[in-house]
């Protein structure tokens, strides 16, 4: 299952980096087909010298790989020092990942808990237009995690990784609407964001999502789910019509 999600994540790297034409690219792209042939330890050695090279995509890779244990064994102190490396040639994801061994600490990398340090990186690819790190800030300023608690500020994230259609901060702010929790309830609002959520989760988190929308769906009146569903068409069509 990991490798099968490596692959994904591979291929979006992969495209991202397309058009770069230099040694350390023909070495990463030398590692995708590697990657993708099932020759994991070719894949490592051209990642390896693209890397050394300072391509910030194979860096990335390499600390998955040392991540999930791909490379034989699970590596944090080799995951965290390439998650670094991209991280500081401004790779978002990577930002997100270095930011993460900060926020929960990790003793076999050697990282104490610093979420000054979390919050950091997590700015810098919010910062770059990152939904996902967008999310996490909105849920730390929240909860008052690392920073001084403010829910409206958390809100604000929130709605700023949403309008990217972020299947997390869409369902969160179904929640928040729907309960009245840091602003005025509103139910057909929340409903709006939580269909807007579901149709929009993939991967790990669609069961959870799906699972909070069937929730409300038993809760809210007919006149408030259509209201939602208005809505949500409503909020779909003018984001189309933005991008026209």
């Amino acid at each position: 299952m990991l490798r099968g999600y490596l692959i994904a994540l591979v291929c979006a790297v992969a495209v991202a980096f397309a058009h770069a034409a230099n040694a350390s690219s023909a070495d990463f792209h030398a590692g995708i087909k590697a990657y993708a042939a099932g020759d994991i330890d070719t894949a490592l050695d051209r990642w390896n010298d693209a890397a050394q090279e300072g391509h910030a995509g194979a860096a990335y890779l390499l600390a998955n790989l040392y991540a999930d244990g791909l490379a034989g064994s699970v590596q944090h102190h080799l995951a965290f020092r390439y998650y670094e490396q991209a991280a500081q040639a401004g790779h978002t994801e990577a930002q997100i990942a270095l930011a993460n061994y900060y926020r929960t600490g990790n003793e076999a990398a050697g990282i104490e808990v610093d979420l000054h340090k979390a919050h950091a990186w997590l700015a810098k690819a919010a910062y770059n237009r990152n939904a996902h790190a967008q999310y996490i800030l909105g849920d730390m300023h929240t909860k008052g995690e690392g920073v001084e608690q403010n829910p409206h500020r958390g809100l604000r994230w929130f709605l700023l990784a949403a309008e990217k259609k972020y299947p997390l901060a869409l369902a969160r702010l179904g929640l928040i609407y729907s309960a009245g929790e840091i602003v005025t309830p509103d139910v057909p609002k929340g409903f709006m964001y939580m269909s807007l959520a579901a149709e929009e989760a993939r991967g790990r988190e669609r069961a959870t999502i799906v699972a909070q929308y069937d929730r409300m769906l038993a809760q809210v009146t007919p006149l408030d789910r259509q209201l939602g569903l208005e809505m949500a068409s409503k909020w779909r069509a003018e984001r189309q019509a933005l991008r026209r």
